[in-house]
């Protein structure tokens, strides 16, 4: 499937089918906006820290769990938990003692 669409994406269109698409396009095209109602999405993150020592990418009975550690959500991707130009502070929570 995937080779019949690259042959379609490099199939090449002539001049005047080109032509016909933008007038087809400016007559059709029509940009508009409008007021949304405010939404709120409804959502968790769960799991639990823990020290992966053997490597398995899951936890097993060898792995420890790492409690009180904070886990946050890096909103503006600078590898810091910080206020937004909001003012609000990044999402975040601490860990309890079993890394839940």
């Amino acid at each position: 499937m995937l080779s019949i669409l690259s042959q379609i994406r490099r199939a090449p269109r002539s001049a005047s089918s080109r032509i016909r698409s933008r007038r087809n396009q400016s007559r059709d095209s029509q940009v508009g906006c409008e007021a949304m109602e405010s939404r709120i999405l409804l959502s968790a993150i769960t799991g639990t820290i823990y020290d992966d020592v053997d490597s398995s990418g899951t936890k097993t009975a060898q792995d420890h769990t790492l409690g009180e550690w904070q886990v946050y959500i890096d909103i503006d991707q600078n590898g810091v938990l910080n206020s937004l130009p909001s003012g609000a502070m990044e999402p975040s929570v601490l860990a309890n003692a079993g890394g839940d």
